[in-house]
C-alpha cells in the first residue's frame, strides 16, 4: 500500500491499496448490470427532511449492528453530508441509536454536544470550535440543529455529539484538561500548568513539542490514573473518563510530530479506534453508534496502513457495519493540491470515470442513486466482481484533477472493506459556512 505525502498531516484521509495485477478475468459486464439492477435498493432523494420510509430496507441491512460508519467519497460533497443527516435521523427515529461521533477533535466537538443537550452557545459556534473547514458547512449546521431539535422534543431520551479524532489542535484540549482538573485537584493543576503547556507552533500544523513534553505528559497520566477514585468522586465516572481521553488525545498529537506519513495514518487510525472504544464500551456501554468519517478511515481492510475500520471491526466483529460512499459524476470542494503547491479552497470537478472501475459497473445500474448491500455470498457473480481489485475514487481535503488518476484513485478490493455502499449519480459541493 502506498500513501500520498501530506494526505494525513491535512485529513484528508485518503486510503492506498497496493496495485494488484488487472489481468485477471473480469465478472461480465451485462450480468452484472442485471444483478446490479435486481439487488440495489434505489432511494428517492438525500434530502433529510422529508419520509424515510423508502429506507425501511436499511433496517434490515443493519440488523443488529451497534456502529454504523459512515463514509465518504469526498470531503467536500453535499450529497454524501445529507444522505449521512438522513441515515442518521433514520437510525435515531427508527431503530434507537442515540450517539454520533465524527471525525473531528475529540476535545474541540464538547462544545457542539452542550449545544446539543442543553442549547448552550450556538450551533455555529461549535461548528466553528471544531476548526476544519470540511465541517463548516451547511449540511452540518443543519444536522446539528437537527440533534437539538430532538432533544428539546425528547428531553429524557437524548441523542449526543462527540468526536473520535486525535491531531494537531490542541488549545481546546488543553484548557478542558486543566479545566477539570481545577474542578477536582487545584493544587495538582497548578502544579502542572506551566509544564503542561509544552506545545508550540500553529493552531494545525506545524505544531512543536518540547524534548521532553511526551514525558510530562505520561507522567500527569500516570498521576491522574492513581487518583481515579478521588477524581470520580469530586466529579463523576463520565466526566473522569471523558477528561481521560482528552488527555491521551494530548499524548496522541506529541506521537504524530516528526512521523512520516505512513506512521502518522497508522497512529492517528488507532487512536480515533480506541477513543471509539472507550465511548462504546466505558462512556455509553448501553448504546448504539453513528459514525462520519472519510471511506479510508471506516474501511475494515489493512495492509501498509490500518484503517480505524479494520480496529474496530477486529474489536467487535459484526457489531461494526462500514458504509461507504461513491459516485460517478459532479462538483465538490476540496483545497487545490498541485505540484506539492496548496492553492486555495474551491469547488473541483471530477474527472470522468477510469474504465474497469468500480464506478463504472455502479453507474452500468442506470439509477441515480441507491444503497448496495456488498456482504454476497461466495461464489456468486457479485462475489467475484468485489473480490477482484478494480479502481475506486479516494478523495479527500485536497484534490488535483490532473493527477486524480495517479493521486487520487486506487486499486481497491472491495469486498471486506465495505458491507454497504451508497452510490450518487451526480454530486454538488458541501455548502460552505
Amino acid at each position: 500500500m502506498r500513501r500520498l505525502n501530506t494526505f494525513a498531516l491535512l485529513c484528508s484521509l485518503t486510503l492506498v491499496f497496493v496495485l494488484l495485477s488487472t489481468s485477471t478475468s473480469r465478472a461480465n459486464e451485462n450480468d452484472l448490470q442485471d444483478w446490479l439492477q435486481s439487488n440495489a435498493m434505489p432511494f428517492t432523494t438525500d434530502d433529510p427532511t422529508g419520509d424515510l420510509s423508502d429506507l425501511a430496507s436499511l433496517s434490515d441491512m443493519v440488523g443488529d449492528a451497534r456502529i454504523v460508519s459512515l463514509g465518504e467519497g469526498t470531503h467536500g460533497t453535499a450529497e454524501f453530508f445529507r444522505m449521512k443527516h438522513r441515515i442518521l435521523r433514520y437510525l435515531v427515529e427508527e431503530e434507537g441509536f442515540r450517539v454520533f461521533l465524527i471525525e473531528a477533535n475529540m476535545p474541540e466537538t464538547i462544545a457542539v454536544n452542550e449545544y446539543v443537550l442543553e442549547g448552550e452557545g450556538s450551533a455555529r459556534d461549535g461548528i466553528d470550535s471544531m476548526g476544519f473547514w470540511t465541517w463548516r458547512t451547511q449540511e452540518i449546521l443543519n444536522m446539528i440543529e437537527w440533534m437539538r431539535e430532538w432533544n428539546i422534543s425528547n428531553p429524557d431520551d437524548p441523542v449526543y455529539f462527540h468526536g473520535f479524532d486525535s491531531q494537531t489542535r490542541y488549545h481546546d484540549g488543553l484548557e478542558r484538561f486543566l479545566g477539570y482538573l481545577d474542578t477536582v485537584d487545584l493544587a495538582y493543576a497548578d502544579s502542572i500548568r506551566e509544564d503542561i503547556q509544552c506545545f508550540s507552533g500553529a493552531e494545525y500544523t506545524p505544531v512543536t513539542v518540547t524534548d521532553d513534553c511526551q514525558d510530562i505528559l505520561m507522567s500527569i497520566a500516570q498521576a491522574y490514573s492513581e487518583e481515579e477514585s478521588a477524581y470520580i468522586e469530586a466529579s463523576s465516572t463520565f466526566d473522569y473518563i471523558l477528561h481521560r481521553q482528552i488527555l491521551i488525545t494530548l499524548i496522541t498529537v506529541t506521537n504524530l510530530v516528526g512521523t512520516d506519513d505512513t506512521d502518522y495514518f497508522n497512529i492517528r487510525d488507532r487512536a480515533m479506534a480506541d477513543h471509539v472504544i472507550a465511548f462504546a464500551e466505558e462512556l455509553f456501554p448501553e448504546e448504539r453508534f453513528v459514525l462520519w468519517a472519510h471511506n479510508g478511515h471506516v474501511a475494515e481492510s489493512a495492509d501498509d496502513v490500518t484503517p480505524m475500520g479494520h480496529n474496530l471491526h477486529n474489536h467487535f466483529g459484526d457489531d461494526y457495519l462500514s458504509v461507504g460512499f461513491a459516485f460517478k459524476n459532479g462538483d465538490f470542494n476540496a483545497i487545490s493540491f498541485i505540484d506539492g503547491e496548496y492553492g486555495a479552497l474551491r469547488s473541483m470537478t471530477v474527472l470522468p470515470l477510469i474504465e474497469g472501475s468500480h464506478e463504472t459497473i455502479f453507474a452500468s445500474a442506470d439509477i441515480p442513486r441507491y444503497i448496495l448491500d456488498l456482504r454476497v455470498e461466495e461464489g456468486t457473480l457479485a462475489h467475484a466482481w468485489l473480490s477482484e481489485s478494480y479502481y475506486f475514487r479516494y478523495i479527500g481535503a485536497l484534490y488535483n484533477p490532473s493527477a486524480e488518476t495517479e493521486e487520487f484513485t486506487y486499486p481497491t478490493v472491495l469486498y471486506g472493506t465495505f458491507d454497504l455502499m451508497i452510490y450518487f449519480e451526480d454530486t454538488s459541493p458541501s455548502v460552505l459556512l
